[in-house]
């Protein structure tokens, strides 16, 4: 068993094996329990994005948070300078599933659709804000939503930090050779525990290619009146 400071202050909650159902199994019929994806790009410094997907609305949101080079240059942000950041840092090179799979490690964890409709709206309303590359980057944003929820006990800053805490806490019985430097975490594979008819890397894709509509309605004065939004993903 995993003993997390956590599950010694809360065991009533942490413990609880109707946890995955909001303590209402009843209400949320949740088998797979599986909302949250979180994947991991090898190399220097490597890459965190998250993924959350509402299995009773069938909602999806990302966070790809990282310094916006359309706006500055790269060697502000080596330095670590506070530079405006964006939230679909890297994804414009993203062509195909392939291109997922290739280059992403992911790990998927349990929730409830109460608890993804709560990250949805974080994600939608969070603003972007200063990017610094060693204090508030892709991993300790994506770190803090987790903790949020209280599904994370670890405050990592680097990607591959966050992922071995995530591996320890959530991954399946299959532990990688080189588990503390994250060398044998193989790309294009879910290190969460198996969940049939459930793609990470396809839902991460067409979330990607999601594209948002607004517009607004008026009255026959030309006053308007709403405004509405929808979004379609491919």
């Amino acid at each position: 068993m995993n003993v997390t400071d956590r599950r010694v202050l809360y065991p009533a909650t942490t413990l609880n094996k109707y946890e995955y159902g909001g303590s209402n199994p009843l209400k949320y019929i949740d088998p797979d329990g599986k909302d949250i994806t979180i994947f991991y790009e090898p190399g220097l410094p490597g890459h965190t994005i998250l993924l959350v997907y509402n299995q009773q609305t069938g909602q999806s949101g990302l966070r790809s948070f990282g310094p916006d080079h359309s706006q500055v240059g790269m060697a502000r942000t080596a330095i670590g300078t506070p530079v405006p950041g964006t939230d679909r840092f890297g994804l414009q090179d993203v062509t195909s599933v392939d291109d997922l799979r290739k280059n992403y490690t992911s790990l998927t964890i349990s929730t409830t659709p109460e608890e993804a409709q709560q990250v949805l709206s974080v994600l939608i309303e969070h603003p972007d804000g200063k990017y610094t590359t060693y204090w508030n980057n892709c991993t300790t944003t994506c770190a803090q939503i987790l903790r949020d929820l209280g599904k994370f006990d670890s405050h990592p800053l680097t990607p591959i930090a966050n992922f071995n805490a995530l591996y320890y806490q959530y991954g399946n019985e299959s532990a990688p050779a080189n588990f503390w430097t994250g060398n044998s975490f193989k790309n294009g594979v879910d290190y969460g525990k198996y969940r049939p008819n459930y793609n990470p890397f396809v839902l991460l894709f067409r979330t990607i290619n999601c594209t948002k509509y607004t517009w607004t309605t008026t009255d026959s004065s030309e006053k308007i009146v709403g405004h509405t939004a929808e979004t379609v993903c491919k």
